[in-house]
């Protein structure tokens, strides 16, 4: 190991110098370089100025150079192919090299021409390579004087468009790194050749790398360091050993010289890679025989300026910045959004830099959404590179915007939608969604190894064109909606390697038929190794190849009335099984997941929800004749008679009289509510329904045996029928006319009422694809006649009436039609009627009887039989379709009548009362509460 020395010899910059130029040829060596400490005597690439005995052994240092391109990253600052100075790839954007390479010495600023600076990759500068890049910018350590160097003699170059097939350098990043004194370390350049004892053989712009011992670590006032070298003469070591060196010349050693400025010194590292320490800076030795001239043979020794002393002004000054997105949503011309690695917050758009002063770099700019960032493009930049990798990331490319991707985009999550224009070198989708209804310009090709891919938009079925090539792996999935208006569409202009999962879903309503959903217009290979989508009982599905597109065909595969358990859903298919295949509502019934769903929907598509509601109205218009009847039994004195609100004025009208038994003219008022449900049948949906509403009357006793008179009344009724997703709204407006008689215990009571309904009437339908909400309004109108007979006993401190009665009712009502889509119906109107005979008795039994102060028990029993059309039907049709039938839930046959109340009174004025009313029979639940107040005049 050596020691350290002091520098003794004056020295000049290695740029190059203007002058002649002598053209070499020669043959490459051969030899391949093995970077490790352990194998530093194998032959390296070609030297510099290379010492004479392995020039010797080459033939000539001509014949010694890069010739298998293995120091890559090292480059020629060229003009016109000619290399001016050296320097080493950093990164894809960026260049190191030395400062007196770019400043001129004369005017203290960057060299006139220095814009016209080429960066070039080829070990023999003269052949231009893929790679070589104009430049766009250059910073001069502000720290660097002309007068001063190697003082901080360092600068970078930013490129013209980034380099990606090379590596770049590792840089020293610290002091520590610094291998000690004799430890062999590399030298490279485009610079002069020459060897132990030819001074300066001319230029041939060919990549040498050399070996070397470090002589000296040099320590500098502000604490930076030089790295000093000697090229010493392997026959004659200490002739001269300047740094008293004891280690032994490395073989293939040598050293730099004019040219090399701004190349590398490279120390080998822990894992046998090479790490760059140093900057070429200056060297030479004066000529003894020319003082103004300097030689670089055996003697010559060099400075290197220490990379990891300017490491921060390095990592300030990058071009290219690695900048990420802040979570949440902003558009992308936000600055304080984005945030790079040194705490900056900028716009990503890159820009290039100049060359006025000590130059400025362009900014180039790697963009990461790795947060849960919802980015909206609102300009159209350009940059390096692009990564979403948080799983909630979005970046949004609005229909009239560009983004422009250099180099890779790459999708490990989140969602990039394309709705304008996405130009990038290759996009590389590992997870995530890509969709969209834009272009996406890849000019390397789309690779999807992973996530989803989903041309189209949210709201509409759209094409994603690819200008480019479409390679996908199995762990790819490509997503598409099928429509009434076609499919989703992935257009690729070049060659499509299909594999993964296709999965299809509906945008809408899709009819039966076939679907583009891939063209290729240089071919397609591969196949789908999956098909996934919804099932369904009616429509099978498969994909089909050709040589430039992919289709999926939609065939149907079983009737829809084979689905059908019941009459109405067997009706409901047969109609859609004759209707246009086109029609929405066919369409989406093609769709339906299973049998399950299938009679559900056409349960629900059946409308038998109207013809229910004739069975509602047959059975609710008991309410106005038992008023009607009620108040006859009250005006009569009738065992069961509820209280009543009665006002009877003498002929003369200045007399009040007890309403019981009733004379003159008598006016009544009585309230109801009830509310009851509809038991499902295997072939109808039950129904619930909520009722209130009043009568009101005015009667007169004629002949002092008859009492007649009118009534009009008006009730609300809510109806509901959840398995068929409709309700149901009635009005219902009643005028009626009443009369009776006794004849001692036997009671004669008869009537006749019309009530006028207006309905409306709402269903919810939710089909695949298919949504619709349908409305109607429509009139009905209820006509019946009635009659009761009863005979009344006596019996102890009892009364009791058996009875019998009968009662005739028609519904009839125009035809309507719904609105709201495809499923709408045309119903073509109500027409029904039914008979009820019921036979019963009535109890009436005094609780309290006191002159001011009785209470009294009433209660009835019954049996109801109904007869007629006691399943309710309508004849409906779809638009476009043929007509059909569909029931509703049933009228009940039997049924049993309950009712029980109290009376009470105070006095013979005041009377309140009480009764709850039930009936219960095939299927029919309906419970209710009569309320009431007779007052006496």
């Amino acid at each position: 190991m050596g020691t350290k020395g002091g520098r003794s010899a004056a020295k000049t910059h290695f740029r190059r110098r203007a002058g002649g130029r002598t053209g070499r040829t020669g043959r490459r060596l051969a030899a391949l370089l093995t970077l490790g400490c352990a194998s530093l005597a194998a032959a390296p690439a070609g030297a510099i100025y290379l010492n004479d005995v392995d020039a010797e052994a080459v033939g000539g240092v001509q014949n010694w150079y890069d010739s298998e391109n293995q120091f890559s990253n090292v480059v020629a600052v060229s003009i016109d192919g000619l290399s001016h100075c050296s320097g080493t790839l950093i990164n894809s954007r960026t260049v190191l090299t030395a400062a007196h390479c770019a400043l001129s010495e004369e005017t203290g600023v960057v060299l006139s021409w220095f814009n016209e600076v080429e960066v070039r990759f080829s070990p023999d500068s003269t052949q231009p390579t893929a790679n070589d890049r104009a430049i766009t910018g250059v910073a001069v350590n502000p720290a660097y004087a002309p007068a001063g160097y190697p003082y901080n003699d360092v600068a970078l170059i930013s490129l013209a468009r980034p380099v990606t097939e090379i590596a770049p350098v590792t840089l020293a990043t610290s002091p520590a790194q610094l291998p000690a004194v004799g430890d062999v370390v590399w030298v490279a350049g485009y610079g002069e050749i020459g060897t132990g004892t030819q001074n300066n053989l001319g230029y041939d712009d060919r990549r040498r790398a050399v070996t070397n011992t470090l002589g000296q670590i040099e320590t500098l006032p502000d604490g930076g360091y030089l790295l000093n070298l000697q090229f010493r003469d392997p026959l004659n070591p200490d002739d001269p050993n300047y740094f008293n060196l004891d280690a032994p010349v490395p073989a293939w050693e040598g050293l730099t010289a004019p040219g090399d400025s701004g190349g590398p010194l490279f120390m080998v590292g822990p894992d046998g890679g090479l790490i760059q320490i140093g900057v070429t800076s200056t060297g030479g030795i004066p000529d003894p025989d020319n003082p103004d001239q300097y030689i670089y043979t055996y003697g010559n020794f060099a400075t290197y300026g220490a990379v990891a002393d300017h490491a921060d002004w390095l990592a300030a000054a990058n071009p290219l910045r690695t900048t990420t997105a802040a979570a949440g949503a902003f558009a992308w011309s936000e600055a304080a959004r984005w945030t790079d690695t040194l705490g900056r917050h900028e716009t990503p758009d890159n820009a290039d830099g100049d060359f006025a002063g000590y130059g400025t770099l362009g900014r180039y700019y790697e963009v990461t959404l790795a947060n849960a960032a919802q980015v909206r493009l609102d300009l159209s930049p350009t940059i390096d590179r692009l990564t979403l990798s948080h799983e909630d990331a979005q970046l949004d490319i609005a229909a009239a915007t560009r983004l422009e991707v250099l180099l890779d985009t790459a999708l490990a999550g989140g969602s990039l939608a394309i709705g304008g224009a996405l130009d990038t070198g290759r996009l590389l989708q590992f997870g995530g969604v890509v969709s969209g209804t834009g272009t996406l310009q890849a000019a390397w090709g789309y690779v999807h190894a992973g996530g989803t891919l989903a041309p189209g938009a949210a709201g509409a079925l759209g094409t994603l064109t690819l200008a480019g090539d479409y390679a996908a792996t199995d762990a790819a999935r490509l997503n598409v909606r099928l429509g009434a208006a076609g499919a989703d569409l992935l257009a690729v202009s070049g060659t499509a390697e299909i594999g993964g999962t296709l999965a299809y879903g509906l945008f809408d309503p899709a009819p039966f038929g076939s679907y583009s959903v891939l063209t290729a217009g240089e071919g397609i290979a591969g196949a789908f190794a999956a098909l996934a989508g919804p099932s369904s009982v009616f429509a099978s599905v498969t994909a089909v190849t050709g040589e430039s597109d992919v289709a999926l065909r939609v065939d149907k595969s079983r009737a829809f009335a084979s689905a059908g358990l019941t009459a109405n859903q067997r009706a409901v298919g047969a109609a859609l099984d004759r209707m246009d295949p086109e029609s929405p509502l066919v369409a989406s019934a093609a769709w339906l997941p299973s049998l399950t769903a299938a009679r559900g929907a056409f349960d629900r598509l059946s409308g038998q929800g109207y013809a229910s509601l004739q069975t509602v109205l047959l059975q609710d218009s008991r309410f106005t004749r038992q008023a009607a009847l009620d108040r006859l039994r009250a005006a009569a004195g009738g065992a069961g008679a509820p209280g009543m609100q009665v006002a009877s004025f003498a002929d003369d009208g200045t007399r009040l009289v007890e309403p019981t038994p009733g004379t003159g003219t008598d006016l009544w008022l009585q309230g109801f509510g009830a509310f009851g449900d509809v038991a499902a049948t295997p072939a109808s949906a039950g129904l619930s329904r909520d009722i209130g509403g009043f009568h009101a009357g005015l009667d007169r006793l004629f002949l002092d045996v008859w009492r007649i008179g009118a009534f009009g009344g008006y009730s609300h009724s809510s109806i509901g029928a959840g398995a068929l997703a409709a309700s149901y709204g009635i009005d219902t407006y009643t005028l009626g006319l009443y009369g009776g008689r006794s004849w001692g215990p036997l009671a004669l009571r008869l009537g006749g009422a019309y009530g006028w309904s207006e309905i409306s009437a709402h269903r919810s339908l939710a089909l695949p694809g298919l949504a619709e909400s349908l409305t109607t309004d429509m009139s009905a109108g209820t006509g019946q006649l009635f009659g009761e007979l009863g005979y009344a006993l006596a019996l102890p401190g009892a009364t009791l009436e058996p009875f019998a009665s009968l009662a005739y009712v028609a519904l009839e009502g125009d035809g309507f039609r719904e609105a709201g889509g495809s499923a709408a119906l045309a119903v073509s109107g109500l027409d029904t009627s039914a008979g009820f005979g019921t036979l019963g008795a009535r109890l009436s039994m005094p609780l309290v009887e006191r002159a001011t102060l009785g209470l009294r028990l009433d209660a009835s029993a019954g049996w109801q039989h109904g007869w007629g059309d006691t399943l309710p039907a309508l004849a409906v049709r779809f638009a476009g379709g043929p007509a059909f039938t569909t029931t509703g839930a049933p009228l009940a046959r039997d049924t049993a009548l309950l009712e029980a109340g109290l009376v009470a009174h105070a006095g013979d004025r005041l009377h309140l009362g009480v009764q709850y009313t039930g009936q219960f029979g095939d299927g029919l639940r309906d419970n209710g509460v009569e309320a009431s107040v007779r007052v006496s005049f």
